[in-house]
């Protein structure tokens, strides 16, 4: 579905997520419903916090290796070994893919609240 409301795409810039922008993309048009544009994208928006939420799931399973990694390598400051081969635990892409994943949840979370109170 193609957004043409300002407010709407505003706020799909801020979430700065693809995965939500295919949610909206994919929408079909014919059920809108008397449904605005915004309204549209914070539903997708709080069912994609929802996946992020809900045991289960691929988001939330990702999600929570992702909190795991920073806390590991203690938000990228660090890199763990594994014993006794001496290699790191995680490369430098996964350090980057877990802040990226978690930062994310967090930005939807606070657009969310920005909106909903």
């Amino acid at each position: 579905m193609k957004i043409t409301d300002r407010e709407a795409l505003q706020l799909l810039k801020r979430a700065n997520s693809e995965t939500l922008w295919e949610y909206v993309d994919a929408y079909p048009e014919d059920e809108l419903d008397n449904q605005s544009e915004l309204d549209l994208v914070m539903d997708e928006l709080e069912y994609l916090i929802f996946m992020y939420e809900d045991e289960g799931t691929i988001h939330y399973d990702n999600l929570q290796y992702s909190k795991t990694v920073l806390k590991e390598t203690h938000n990228g400051k660090t890199m763990p070994v594994t014993l006794p081969d001496f290699e790191f635990k995680y490369t430098k892409q996964e350090v980057q893919d877990a802040k990226d994943t978690v930062n994310e949840y967090k930005r939807l979370k606070r657009l969310f609240k920005e909106y909903y109170g």
